[in-house]
């Protein structure tokens, strides 16, 4: 009687997953509305890491890359960079106090110094 039942269950949630799958197949515009996390970094103390997130617009033909501070312990992240401009490549300092990364302005990329309680940047 149990196993009877088990599989009917089993069925039905099978069935019901892939009715909701063929209701709406991936496109192309879905894949560029993922954000995409990369370059994950943690910090010398090991209490954060500074990952890059990059985002597509799919309408403008262009990405840009945010770079965020996350408590490895959890919580919420903080948005390290600011501007529309990219900004890729965290790596802290040995004292964890800054982290340098490289900022792309309109083409030029140059390496920029931030510190990590709040934005100051310098080149």
């Amino acid at each position: 009687m149990f196993r009877s039942i088990y599989w009917r269950l089993v069925l039905v949630i099978f069935l019901t997953g892939t009715q909701a799958h063929a209701r709406h197949p991936i496109t192309f515009e879905d894949l560029m509305n993922v954000k995409r996390i990369s370059d994950p970094q943690v910090s010398p103390d090991g209490r954060s890491v500074a990952y890059v997130e990059t985002t597509v617009d799919y309408d403008a033909n262009k990405k840009t890359d945010v770079i965020w501070i996350v408590p490895t312990a959890g919580g919420e992240p903080r948005r390290l960079t600011m501007g529309s401009d990219s900004s890729s490549r965290p790596r802290w300092s040995p004292d964890g106090k800054e982290i340098a990364f490289i900022y792309n302005h309109n083409g030029d990329s140059q390496v920029w110094i931030n510190p990590v309680d709040g934005w100051n940047p310098r080149q």
